[in-house]
């Protein structure tokens, strides 16, 4: 059910139509939602047994800090680039400022500053010390500045005429519950000025004014505001592994008029440094290799083709893992037959090396005696069977070892086989 801010008695059923057929417009031409996932690269790969494959996972945009050097933790910072013309409650904006207790501000009002505990919208206008022409993502007492700072990110994604600015609380301490976490988005859409809040963990905390907290929209004179059910200055939680979202909907760009949907979606993928880790596993087992979960890419050489998967959490949220499969194959033909009809078997050569890669390359082939009896230095070279391909000193049907040496990448890596040798 979604619910109308009704600043004027709307007693014509013509306007009544029109409203609906707009909201219909509206929730039907929603930019897709940018689904949060990891992905690994490369996405597959196949190698020689022991030859070195660094996998990458990849997330999101790299998200820009909000930092502030005033005192206490009740500040607001700005003004910062929105990135596009955005309209709130009739009135267009291209800037925006980041409150410390969770909202997102078109004013550089001072009296902002000093909002802590969540009261109810619309507030009074005559009331100096709440804060005005707001986005109230989960309005509390919280603490930016404490461990683990910066809390709070943000960042323009997508591009014109549909981006989207995305502001972050990543597991905010709360002020007067400094083991507890909050963690939400704000997010306002170009074109539409759709508005979202999707929380992902707001923990109880009695402490802080009986842990009330608000979430809505309040415009620039505080006599106009809307605010989800239960919601409004109330108690509520939103357990961690859980979600609420709340998709607030202008009935047209000039009007007062805003609906609210509720809805699901993961959060949008921007990055705050330091906040995400990664966990590698390798094939089933539920112990992770990697040594430094804030590095997201590993060095891999299997011996048999393996699978691994990463498991990734950003904000305290689990992401689904993503898999990904090394092939081992052998690096060589194990037979071959200098006097054979078909062109590729007369040579053995080892083939499907990561050539660009490769530097300092050697092999070394040998008989059962332990002698050389072909060496090179060029990842281009095969053997035609006889000593050092002299064509004259023919090597006898026989069972050859062969030694491989080279740098991958700045890696030292060592491979070795046999080879059958048929006359």
């Amino acid at each position: 059910m979604s619910f109308i801010l009704n600043i004027r008695l709307i007693r014509n059923k013509v306007r009544r139509f029109q409203l609906h057929f707009l909201l219909l417009l509206l929730l039907f031409n929603i930019p897709a939602i940018l689904v949060s996932q990891v992905t690994i690269d490369p996405p597959s790969a196949t190698i020689f047994p022991g030859v070195p494959v660094t996998l990458t996972a990849e997330y999101g945009m790299l998200a820009e800090p909000v930092n502030s050097s005033q005192p206490g933790n009740d500040w607001v910072e700005g003004p910062y680039l929105i990135g596009f013309d955005f309209y709130f409650f009739g009135n267009r904006y291209t800037d925006f400022y980041v409150g410390a207790n969770g909202f997102v501000s078109f004013s550089s009002s001072d009296r902002t500053a000093n909002a802590r505990d969540a009261f109810t919208i619309p507030s009074h206008p005559n009331d100096n010390l709440k804060p005005r022409i707001c986005i109230f993502g989960s309005f509390c007492d919280l603490d930016p500045t404490g461990s683990g700072s910066p809390h709070i990110y943000y960042r323009k994604i997508g591009s014109s005429p549909n981006c989207k600015l995305v502001i972050i609380w990543c597991q905010t301490p709360m002020s007067w519950c400094q083991s507890e976490m909050v963690t939400f988005q704000i997010v306002l859409y170009e074109t539409s000025n759709i508005i979202e809040t999707n929380i992902r963990q707001k923990p109880e905390c009695l402490q802080s004014n009986n842990n009330k907290a608000t979430i809505g929209l309040q415009d620039a004179y505080q006599s106009l505001a809307i605010s989800p059910t239960g919601r409004n200055a109330s108690s509520w939680t939103v357990l961690s592994g859980s979600s609420e979202a709340y998709r607030f909907l202008p009935i047209d760009r000039t009007a007062n008029n805003y609906t609210y949907v509720s809805f699901s979606s993961p959060m949008e993928p921007i990055i705050p440094k330091d906040k995400i880790e990664y966990l590698w596993y390798e094939n089933s087992s539920s112990d992770p290799f990697n040594k430094d979960p804030l590095v997201p890419m590993v060095v891999v050489a299997p011996q048999v083709t393996t699978d691994y998967r990463v498991e990734t959490t950003i904000c305290s949220e689990k992401l689904a893992p993503e898999n990904v499969r090394v092939t081992v194959v052998d690096p060589a033909p194990n037979a071959f037959i200098p006097n054979s009809s078909v062109i590729e078997n007369r040579t053995f050569r080892i083939t499907g090396l990561p050539v660009e890669s490769i530097t300092e390359y050697k092999l070394e082939i040998y008989n059962r005696w332990g002698q050389q009896v072909f060496y090179t230095d060029n990842i281009m070279d095969s053997w035609d069977g006889s000593t050092n391909n002299n064509g004259i000193d023919l090597c006898p049907s026989d069972v050859y070892v062969w030694v491989i040496y080279y740098l991958d990448n700045g890696t030292n890596v060592t491979n070795k086989g046999t080879v059958t040798l048929i006359r």
